[in-house]
């Protein structure tokens, strides 16, 4: 038989008892079944929602300004790259296929293809 933790007390069925993790009640485990952390759905919710990660979203109230100057830092260095990216793709497309003509809304045709 495996050795019980000091939270835990043998029932005479077989059966463990441990603590809830967000009230302290008695919670019976069942031997061969998952452990079960919490007495109810109610305490599970309650501790996981005293345990939630805030994370910064736009237009949202609840995002720090910490994680918001993360957020932003995060998105110019990704612009950064794409801009990076796309420049070398047109100075590719411009030594294939020669210099482009650039058209509203940033369409570029070149030598009559798109």
């Amino acid at each position: 038989m495996s050795r019980l933790r000091e939270s835990e007390s043998l029932m005479s069925n077989g059966e463990t008892e441990d603590q809830c993790k967000s009230c302290g009640r008695p919670v019976m485990q069942r031997p061969g079944r998952r452990k079960r952390e919490f007495c109810n759905a109610t305490c599970r919710q309650r501790h996981h929602r005293k345990h939630e990660i805030t994370h910064a979203c736009v237009g949202e109230g609840q995002a720090t300004l910490g994680a918001t100057q993360e957020q932003f830092a995060a998105l110019q260095e990704e612009n950064t790259i794409l801009r990076t990216t796309m420049q070398t793709l047109i100075d590719f497309h411009e030594k294939l296929w020669g210099a482009p003509r650039i058209f509203a809304k940033g369409i570029v045709q070149v030598k009559g293809k798109w």
